[in-house]
């Protein structure tokens, strides 16, 4: 383990052959698991994604059958990195971090044509709560951990992707907050030169509709 929180007790529990982490804080519990690890708790994220990512600016009517699939690339690597939080035997929170070059073509090709060498990059998939869960800090353990990881195994930069939406998007809630500024806080930056075009299905139609997203950039070293 990386770090150490006040408060938190740190065990280990043993699991086929891996050491899965595990920290208690008050009534949660945080799993850290490698990819393999994960893989039994495929309906518990995939329920977690499909719910919270319908939320603005995402958007996305989800399938059981592409989250199945989507994960896979997880499971399957010793690489990846999952995050579970727990409240008793609920799966309130998910995070996930795998590296750049075993993720899609769509996800490299930004970095592919500007000819960036893409074994210098670490993939943040997902940092997800439930909205009751919010604001406890949790967001913050996330990235550390991933960052820790990336920077453990030699990489020079963290990178993950967000939904860019217009300011009078017609689903837009009035209460709609973006988090560009915690993602600054916590020292990401915009790499403008990158942009990412995917195509999902939309929430209330189900059409797959193009969907643009910005790329934001840790540099771990300094």
């Amino acid at each position: 383990m990386k770090y150490l929180l006040s408060g938190l007790l740190i065990f280990l529990l043993p699991v086929q052959g891996l050491t899965m982490q595990s920290e208690q804080l008050q009534e949660l519990t945080l799993l850290k698991l490698k990819g393999p690890q994960a893989k039994k708790y495929v309906t518990d994220i995939a329920d977690m994604r499909i719910t919270l990512f319908k939320e603005f600016p995402y958007l996305y009517e989800g399938a059981y059958s592409y989250e199945e699939e989507y994960l896979q690339t997880y499971f399957n690597s010793d690489e990846a990195n999952i995050l579970l939080v727990l409240d008793k035997d609920k799966v309130v929170g998910f995070s996930s971090s795998i590296p750049l070059a075993e993720e899609s073509q769509d996800l490299k090709a930004p970095f592919n044509e500007k000819e960036l060498y893409i074994k210098d990059y670490f993939y943040i998939g997902e940092v997800m709560l439930q909205p009751a869960y919010r604001g406890r800090g949790i967001l913050r353990k996330f990235l550390e951990f991933h960052e820790n990881q990336a920077l453990k195994n030699g990489y020079k930069y963290t990178v993950f992707m967000t939904v860019d939406r217009e300011n009078n998007h017609p689903s837009k809630p009035k209460d709609y907050k973006s988090l560009d500024n915690i993602w600054k806080h916590f020292g990401y930056v915009i790499l403008p030169e990158l942009k990412i075009s995917l195509d999902w299905p939309q929430v209330g139609t189900n059409i797959y509709t193009n969907n643009k997203l910005s790329i934001w950039l840790k540099d771990i070293n300094k």
